[in-house]
């Protein structure tokens, strides 16, 4: 988003010298307008393929914890509604033809225990697309989804804020480096990794 920013200003002409600092300082600057822009672009763009990572940075970046953690966490839950709802209202025969196989069948596991099924679901994967939309053709209800995503999200949004601190501080001290860069890349990657095999196993589990 910075980057987005960043470029806006880049092609306006007088402002062709914008650094990523500026232009976070422009995104602050708009206060309250500035917040809810950022929600507003978190909760439209993440569901169709943007990382939510990306938004937790930018927060950081911008706004510095706690604010950010707080501002990751409330457009991580609008993501996740957002999905649920593209996929119940505007989209449905769609998402139905397209959902990725192991999301198919998530129907039984839901019908057992809806709430702790896509508690455990969003701690572990987060605000992935799949999950929102597979879950917006059921028949779950909105309520128990948006709570349940909720709680779920935080433990993701937890590990995102720390990762987006630690490159904040490295940015700050001007230790910013090629090694710092792939720590991070490393243990995101490791993250990632970890929630999409825990994911998989309990996709594949069958409702007892």
């Amino acid at each position: 988003m910075l980057l987005g920013v960043a470029a806006a200003y880049f092609l306006a002409g007088p402002l062709q010298r914008l650094t990523l600092g500026e232009a976070g300082d422009a995104l602050r600057g708009l206060g309250p307008q500035g917040i809810l822009l950022f929600l507003l672009i978190f909760a439209v763009v993440q569901p169709f393929g943007v990382s939510s990572h990306l938004f937790t940075f930018t927060a950081t970046l911008v706004w510095g914890q706690p604010l950010a953690f707080v501002l990751t966490w409330v457009g991580a839950t609008l993501a996740t509604m957002t999905a649920f709802g593209f996929a119940r209202y505007v989209a449905r025969d769609w998402v139905q033809a397209n959902l990725p196989p192991r999301f198919r069948d998530l129907d039984a596991k839901l019908e057992r225990s809806a709430f702790r099924t896509i508690f455990w679901l969003r701690a572990i994967l987060w605000c992935a697309p799949p999950l929102g939309f597979a879950v917006g053709v059921s028949r779950v209800n909105g309520l128990t989804h948006h709570l349940a995503s909720l709680l779920g999200c935080l433990p993701q949004v937890f590990l995102s804020s720390l990762l987006a601190h630690f490159l904040e501080g490295a940015l700050e001290r001007d230790e910013y480096s090629v090694g710092s860069l792939l720590t991070t890349i490393t243990v995101l990657a490791l993250v990632v990794f970890g929630a999409f095999v825990l994911g998989r196993r309990l996709l594949r589990k069958k409702p007892a």
